[in-house]
C-alpha cells in the first residue's frame, strides 16, 4: 500500500494477459520484497530492480512487455520501461502487508520507501 501522497493508481497497461499480468506481479512482488530484506529502507525505483544490470529481461515475465512493442529497439525498451514502472505501481498499492511512501525522483520516476514495519507474526 502505498502511504501519504502520490497514491493515484497508474495507467492500466493494455496487450497482456491475465496469465502474463500474474506471473508480472508475482516477479515484481518478490523483487520489491527482496530489495526492503536486503536494503531495508532505501529507496528505490523500477530501474533499482530491472534496469541497469537487469536490463535483460529475456527468460523473466517481463520479456512479455518488451515483446508487445512495435517500435525500433530502444523506443521499445523505454516504452516497455516505463509499463514495468506502471506494473511495479500497482503491485505496491496492492500490497496489504507492507506499506511504501513514494515520491518523485530526479528523472521523474517513481521512487517507493518501505515504511520499515514488518506484518505481525500469526504464532508470535
Amino acid at each position: 500500500m502505498i502511504i501519504g501522497e502520490n497514491n493515484q493508481p497508474p495507467r492500466e497497461v493494455s496487450g497482456l494477459t491475465k496469465e502474463q499480468r500474474r506471473d508480472i506481479h508475482n516477479y515484481l512482488h518478490g523483487m520489491v520484497y527482496g530489495w526492503c530484506e536486503s536494503r531495508g529502507t532505501q529507496p528505490f525505483a523500477a530501474h533499482n530492480l530491472v534496469g541497469g544490470v537487469n536490463w535483460n529481461w529475456e527468460g523473466t515475465p517481463l520479456q512479455c512487455v518488451y515483446d508487445k512493442q512495435t517500435t525500433d529497439g530502444k523506443t521499445a525498451y523505454k516504452v516497455a520501461a516505463q509499463e514495468v514502472g506502471r506494473l511495479l505501481k500497482k503491485v505496491i498499492m496492492e500490497d496489504k502487508i507492507r506499506g511504501f511512501a513514494c515520491t518523485k525522483g530526479e528523472l521523474n520516476e517513481n521512487l517507493y520507501t518501505w515504511d520499515g514495519k514488518y506484518p505481525p507474526k500469526p504464532w508470535a
